[in-house]
């Protein structure tokens, strides 16, 4: 648990996405995806039009109207005052002055992000505070599986390179990589 005082002020945070219930870990899951593909922020605005005009360029119009879209979204949120991080954050909150948080409706999460902000809460303290449980998160976990077509061996992205490659396992996938190796051999 973390705890943060701001102006007199208690709010008690869930430390890791390990200790959210079913509930606030599928409320964070979505928020955070939506985060990712849309985002709420001017930043976000800048990276939806860079990639449009690229989809444009590059004649691929199916994706450029899906950008656009996302791009709208991004536009939607930030004149209904929505910041998706913000929210994000909200799936954290335990209590505030020891009242438990329970509320996930926007209008709930909207008045208990406004509540804090009026305590003195900055976006940036939001900000690193989810930064730290993203840290804290992939800490603990082993990403991305990889293939190394150099021994054939199926190894996780955590391997250091020096090491030999420790096989994950040799089923049906590594039956599969064996496939796509002497498909690539015989293009060439």
């Amino acid at each position: 648990m973390r705890v943060l005082k701001v102006k007199g002020h208690t709010v008690e945070l869930f430390d890791s996405i390990k200790e959210l219930t079913i509930d606030r870990h599928h409320e964070f899951q979505k928020l955070a995806l939506l985060d990712i593909g849309v985002g709420s922020d001017i930043n976000s605005v800048g990276s939806h039009f860079s990639n449009f005009h690229q989809l444009l360029i590059n004649k691929k119009s199916d994706q450029a109207l899906l950008e656009a879209r996302n791009l709208h979204n991004n536009f939607f949120y930030m004149l209904q005052k929505i910041n998706v991080k913000s929210f994000c954050f909200h799936a954290f909150i335990k209590t505030i002055d020891r009242k438990p948080i329970k509320d996930f409706s926007e209008e709930g999460i909207k008045a208990n992000i406004k509540r804090m902000s009026w305590f003195g809460l900055l976006q940036s303290e939001v900000e690193d505070i989810l930064e730290d449980i993203k840290k804290k998160l992939t800490q603990n976990f082993e990403p991305i599986f990889l293939i190394n077509l150099e021994n054939q061996a199926l190894t996780t992205s955590t391997q250091k390179s020096k090491r030999k490659p420790r096989p994950i396992y040799k089923s049906r996938l590594q039956t599969l990589m064996n496939k796509i190796i002497k498909l690539r051999k015989q293009e060439k």
